[in-house]
């Protein structure tokens, strides 16, 4: 591990010229200092007035997993600037107290010890802002991926999933023979999903890593912005500099301080971002409105690699590619984690917004779904309140999306669209064959289904007339959409708001009048 760092140190252009850049950034305020662990202390020193060069630190990332005993707090704060027993301290930290020093640094970043707990909540409020800063200036990230708590500890046995089987062989040579037996090991090439995996906070430590060792239940990989390694050769190694030369947008700001080739394009941007929300949704938290609040630097390094003003931000969606991400829908087949399809009641975020749901998503068809189509759902108007004007890529506390669109009457047997036709025709343009939806996260609850909804085709025999729709605002209802379903609905028919229409193909979401005003 140590010559991984000192050769990224000594000889990686790339990492030298961030580093040079990750001068003017903000450093903790508090570290612990490991000077004196091999006589069983610790303590916690103010970096105030000290030299970067001085004090080089390592920074643990890890799941918390519960209420945390050892934290600092104003109670304790000049107990711990004097020195304290390392006993104290939970297994996962005690480990990185080892590790750093394997790795020849003396000082160490843990946020439960080294954030005092206790103070004002904007005091708080700003260290969490600048710990994407701190994560990017240290001398190396040390992620505890196996441990699912504080008090579980990295350093112990790997969970090798192996399968051994022992055959019997015989070498044959020209009249003589050697009997002897040979083993075989079996195991998996893809690696399990680690516990630090399904977090939210730990994606942006993880994004915004200079340099990191990576401790997982069956390797440890090192990654830094120029090279990837691991002592194992399950699964592929994390992406690095080639991958960052070629798409400007890996969730981190390390891409915004480096030159892109030729190769980097908004399209390869946009399918990054949104293969970076899918892996994102994936990951719980333990309060519900933090799930925007621990993306804001990912939407931020987005808004930067895409030359876009921060109000093209809407609750994790962006304005310019709205139709394409409003078909989002729930991964119902589970390959990206979560189980849990309840939408929280008291969630403020919008209910058109991936955000408002704790369980992973995705998008169907995604290739299908290329930027600058032909979409037939016009954005007439998207707003979103912020929970504070000053941070433009955060939380939100409410939000409403108009749009305008074609509907469609589909028929649904339980699995498949099976017939549709469409109001209004396609050459119609009176007002009656297209509808005005309102959707917000407070009015009347609903649920709708994001995805493809197979081939357009006319009813023989039938003549579309305009009037088949009544337009829904004549009716004087209101809708509240969540663009995706619990279950996939019983056979029946339903109407469909078109998002996109190309090749003989509808897209977009289901619109079930269960009447009252209300839509399923």
């Amino acid at each position: 591990m140590k010559d991984c760092l000192q050769d990224c140190n000594e000889n990686h252009a790339t990492c030298a010229k961030l580093r040079q850049q990750l001068l003017v950034y903000r450093r903790p305020k508090y570290l612990l200092d490991l000077g004196s662990v091999h006589d069983g202390q610790i303590c916690i020193i103010d970096t105030k007035g000290t030299r970067r060069d001085d004090v080089k630190y390592a920074i643990l990332s890890y799941c918390w997993g519960g209420k945390q005993t050892c934290k600092t707090t104003s109670k304790n704060l000049s107990q711990r600037l004097r020195g304290f027993p390392l006993a104290d301290l939970p297994e996962t930290i005690r480990d990185a107290v080892n590790v750093t020093q394997t790795l020849g640094l003396g000082y160490l970043w843990v946020d439960a010890l080294c954030i005092q707990q206790d103070i004002q909540r904007h005091l708080i409020q700003r260290e969490l802002d600048a710990m994407p800063e701190f994560y990017a200036t240290a001398a190396v990230v040390i992620s505890a991926a196996c441990a699912p708590h504080s008090d579980a500890g990295f350093l112990k046995d790997r969970d090798l999933r192996y399968h051994e089987y022992e055959l019997p062989l015989t070498v044959m040579d020209e009249g003589w023979s050697v009997a002897g037996r040979i083993r075989l090991f079996e195991r998996s090439s893809q690696k399990k999903r680690e516990p630090i995996d399904m977090r939210v906070w730990t994606e942006p430590e993880k994004n915004n890593a200079l340099c990191s060792f990576r401790f997982e239940s069956e390797r440890v990989a090192w990654r830094c912005r120029q090279t990837a390694d691991a002592d194992s050769d399950v699964d592929l190694l994390p992406p690095y500099a080639d991958f960052i030369n070629a798409c400007s947008f890996d969730g981190s700001m390390f891409p915004s301080m480096l030159p892109t080739t030729p190769d980097a394009n908004d399209e390869g941007n946009m399918r990054q971002y949104l293969q970076h929300v899918r892996d994102f949704s994936a990951r719980q938290c333990e309060s519900f409105g933090d799930r925007l609040v621990a993306f804001e630097t990912s939407a931020r390094s987005m808004a930067t690699a895409m030359g876009w003003e921060e109000s093209q931000y809407k609750a994790g969606l962006w304005l310019k590619d709205m139709q394409r991400e409003l078909q989002w829908c729930r991964d119902v087949d589970g390959r990206n984690g979560s189980a849990d399809w309840l939408r929280p009641s008291t969630t403020l975020v919008p209910s058109w917004s991936w955000a408002s749901v704790p369980s992973a998503i995705t998008w169907n068809d995604l290739n299908d779904l290329d930027w600058g189509r032909s979409y037939t759902l016009r954005v007439i108007k998207c707003d979103v309140e912020l929970q504070s004007s000053s941070r433009p890529f955060s939380g939100v506390k409410g939000g409403s999306l108009l749009v305008e669109g074609y509907a469609l009457n589909v028929f649904w047997d339980g699995q498949e669209f099976v017939h549709r036709v469409r109001f209004g025709g396609r050459k119609r343009t009176s007002s009656r064959a297209r509808e005005q939806i309102a959707s917000n996260s407070t009015g009347v609850p609903s649920h709708v289904q994001g995805g493809n909804m197979g081939n357009r085709t006319q009813k023989r025999g039938s003549p579309i007339r305009s009037d088949q729709l009544v337009p829904l605002e004549a009716c004087g209802l209101s809708i509240s959409a969540v663009w995706d379903s619990l279950l996939p609905p019983a056979s029946q028919d339903v109407t469909c708001l078109e998002i996109l229409d190309a090749d003989g193909f509808s897209s977009g979401v289901i619109l079930h009048y269960i009447g009252s005003g209300r839509f399923q």
